[in-house]
Formats: structure tokens, C-alpha cells, sequence
């Protein structure tokens, strides 16, 4: 038996809402996964970054060869250090103190002292965060396309007591919709008739 739902103001707003900002998410970016970030800038120089590092400490371990060693740690902290270093610039200019001005004077310090290996292991550490946020961004932006492929694009409206399919965007408030079993509320209001179960572990997390 199909359920009665009355729209509210509250749903009515809280829907608009919802739709604009799904469309600002995913405008232009629908056939582009948001995965895109794996062959990104920034992930190829953390990439780099991270081979330098690895193989100067693999040749110092196992070769002993120091003075190689060094080169690879000191060309992984200039092409680690690059974005680092031009964050810093920004923020020097814009009088901010930002998290790349720390990190680019622990760098530069540790290349002066002779450190390199730990002057490549900073600048790998924050490309490597970076990375990881990138990483939560396209998962949460993942979500976000899940729960607006949920929208449907017609509802049910109950007029003169006969269903009329329309389209989403034509509900009002004060709007009587129709939802039958298996399909999914388009909107949030009162239940005016009917009984149902609803699967809510798109939104809460939980089934019921």
C-alpha cells in the first residue's frame, strides 16, 4: 500500500536547498571521477618525492655510498619541497604565517646543517598529508554523488484523489506525494496516510 506525504515549508526549503547544493557539487564534474586526484600534480611530485627518498636510503644502507645517497635525499627535497616552497612564498606575501612557512624553514635548516635525509623526509611527510586530504575530499565527494543519484527526477502527487506523476521540481508546499513500496521519498514531510519501513542508512547510517 502506497504512503501519503504531505510537504511542509521546512521540507520544502530544506529540499531546495539540498538540490542547489548538489548541483554546484557535481556541475561538470559527472562523467569525472572523483579519483582524478590519483594522476594529479601534486600526487605524481609526493610520488617522486618518495622514490628520491627511497632509493638515497637504500643506497646508503646497502652500498654505502654516502655522497650518492645525499644527492637523491637533497633532489627529493627540491622536487617535494617545490609546492612547499611556493606555498610559503604565498603566504609570506599575504602576510599569513601558514603551515608551508614552518615547513619550508625546518627544510631549508636541515639542508644547511647537513641533514638531508631528514630535510627529504619533512617535505615527504607533508606531501604525504596532503595526499591523504585529497584522498578524504574525493571520498566524501564520492557520497555526496551516492546520495544525489537518491533524488528521483518525477514524484507522485495526489491531486482531485488521483496520482499524477511530475516533475520534482514542480512540488510545493502543501503537496500531497505518493510513495510506494520499493521507491524512495523524495522529500522530507508528514506522513498523512499510510504505514511503511524505511531505510534510512543512507543518510543516518542505520537502517531503520
Amino acid at each position: 500500500r502506497a504512503t501519503e506525504i504531505e510537504v511542509n515549508f521546512y521540507s520544502r526549503l530544506f529540499f531546495k536547498c539540498l538540490c542547489g547544493f548538489f548541483h554546484s557539487r557535481l556541475a561538470g564534474r559527472t562523467a569525472k571521477s572523483s579519483y582524478c586526484f590519483l594522476f594529479s600534480f601534486s600526487t605524481l611530485v609526493t610520488i617522486a618525492n618518495a622514490l628520491f627518498l627511497l632509493a638515497g636510503a637504500v643506497v646508503n644502507w646497502f652500498f654505502h655510498a654516502v655522497s650518492l645517497a645525499d644527492l637523491l635525499w637533497i633532489a627529493a627535497t627540491l622536487v617535494g619541497g617545490s609546492p612547499i616552497f611556493l606555498l610559503a612564498i604565498r603566504g609570506i606575501k599575504k602576510g599569513d604565517l601558514t603551515a608551508g612557512v614552518m615547513v619550508s624553514v625546518a627544510m631549508i635548516g636541515a639542508l644547511l646543517v647537513g641533514e638531508y635525509s631528514a630535510a627529504a623526509l619533512v617535505s615527504f611527510m607533508m606531501m604525504f598529508g596532503e595526499m591523504l586530504e585529497n584522498l578524504t575530499m574525493a571520498r566524501a565527494d564520492d557520497a555526496i554523488k551516492q546520495l544525489a543519484r537518491l533524488l528521483p527526477a518525477q514524484v507522485t502527487l495526489l491531486r482531485a484523489g488521483a496520482p499524477v506523476v511530475v516533475p520534482i521540481e514542480e512540488v510545493r508546499v502543501g503537496d500531497i506525494l505518493v510513495v510506494a513500496n520499493g521507491e524512495h521519498i523524495p522529500v522530507d514531510g508528514t506522513v498523512a496516510d499510510g504505514r511503511a519501513a524505511i531505510d534510512e542508512s543512507t543518510i543516518t547510517g542505520e537502517s531503520v
